[in-house]
């Protein structure tokens, strides 16, 4: 499952994207990238994609080569928007898996 959105940021442009493992697909999509922020987002990570393929349409670039389709020149504004979303998401996944985690740790314990 890919689970985890990543934006990686190569010059003035930055591709947003959906892998298991982003340090392994950075390597395969620019040589002098890096990456800015990779969340675990599972069971929505692809819908979080289209958000904001869907969101940043107009800024779309197209490069040549694998996931040249993904790359959009952001302003500031928008990256940190997208960053911003990315960690708050992220956080309340990693709550709800410790709610849950917490939940069956008091069950198992009570029974």
């Amino acid at each position: 499952m890919y689970s985890k959105v990543y934006l990686i940021a190569d010059g003035k442009l930055t591709k947003i994207g959906v892998s298991k493992h982003p340090s392994k697909r950075l390597k395969q999509v620019c040589k002098n990238g890096r990456i800015i922020i990779t969340c675990w987002l599972p069971f929505v990570a692809f819908k979080i994609e289209h958000y904001l393929h869907k969101k940043f349409q107009s800024r779309r670039v197209k490069r040549t080569g694998d996931g040249g389709t993904e790359w959009f020149a952001l302003t500031t504004l928008q990256k940190g928007y997208t960053i911003v979303l990315l960690w708050l998401l992220h956080n309340l996944v990693m709550g709800v898996c410790i709610a849950i985690a917490t939940a069956i740790g008091f069950i198992a314990f009570i029974t």
